[in-house]
């Protein structure tokens, strides 16, 4: 199993990939481009997607290295506020 700080950088990278995709995309559109016209649309879509694939797998794995013994009582308090909502 990887360390935690493996998976924080992990997710870190994630973020700035995605970004940076959606500041491509934003740059596109501002300068009059369209989806017809984006010659890197492929590009954009698969910085977006590993982005978005790395924020998840640095960030459940953050949460098995840190919760992994926590997660199942903050699931038993989730369910009690849910179903007794107590506030």
């Amino acid at each position: 199993m990887l360390s935690r700080e493996f998976y924080n950088v992990v997710h870190i990278l994630g973020i700035i990939l995605l970004m940076s995709s959606l500041g491509g995309v934003a740059l596109h559109a501002m300068n009059g481009g369209t989806s017809a016209n984006n010659r890197s649309r492929r590009f954009t879509a698969t910085l977006h997607g590993l982005g978005a694939a790395c924020i998840l797998v640095g960030g459940f794995g953050m949460l098995a290295r840190w919760l992994m013994l926590g997660l199942p009582a903050l699931g038993g308090v989730a369910a009690f506020m849910g179903i007794y909502k107590p506030v």
